[in-house]
């Protein structure tokens, strides 16, 4: 997931985006360690937003 995460960032950079861009992950296994590649020199100005966990009861139409 890091190798993917850094490669669709590299698409953002290349395609011009200059300003602070914010990543929303959720709490999946797969994006435990994408803290760290935001540490590297060309994803600097990148953020990441993690989604709270997810509850069934909350989601009304999961009651149905």
């Amino acid at each position: 997931s890091l190798v993917i995460l850094r490669h669709c960032l590299r698409v953002v950079v290349n395609n011009g985006h200059n300003m602070e861009d914010v990543v929303v992950l959720d709490n999946a296994a797969a994006h435990s360690r994408c803290e760290e590649l935001m540490t590297e020199q060309e994803f600097l100005n990148f953020h990441i937003c993690r989604l709270a966990p997810y509850c069934y009861m909350l989601n009304p139409i999961e009651c149905i």
